[in-house]
This record gives C-alpha cells, structure tokens and sequence, in this order.
C-alpha cells in the first residue's frame, strides 16, 4: 500500500543493549493519521537523557504534521 510521508521523514541516534550507536526513523503519513517509528531490527533502542529529549520533540513535530491540513 503505498503511503506519502509527511514533511520530512527524522532519524533519532540512540544505542543498542551493546551501546552500539543506532537511529530510530520517525516520520507522519497524515493522509492515514498515523505516527510510523522504525526501530533497529531486533535490537532495543535504548535513549540517554538528550537522545529522549530529541525523540520527544520528534513525536511533538510528527503530531503536528498529522492535525495539520495536508497540501
């Protein structure tokens, strides 16, 4: 099913169990009033304080996307 993603599609460093630095991708598809998050396949995702702060401002962003009238 094909799907148009929002503004701008974000990419939030965070590390794994082994504190291997990772991305988690964010981005709004507000024609579906969704929120999709790709998390590294089969890892956890693990924020510090700054990377949580920076994926809370993400989601705050891609909320937005979706209230807002799409062009």
């Amino acid at each position: 099913m094909p799907t148009q993603r929002g503004r701008r599609a974000r990419r939030i460093t965070c590390h794994d169990a082994l504190l291997r630095k990772q991305s988690v991708g964010l981005w709004a598809v507000p024609s579906l009033g969704v929120i999709v998050l790709v998390a590294p396949v089969a890892e956890s995702a693990r924020f510090y304080r700054e990377q949580a702060i920076n994926l809370r401002a993400a989601l705050d962003e891609a909320i937005a996307e979706l209230s807002s009238p799409t062009a």
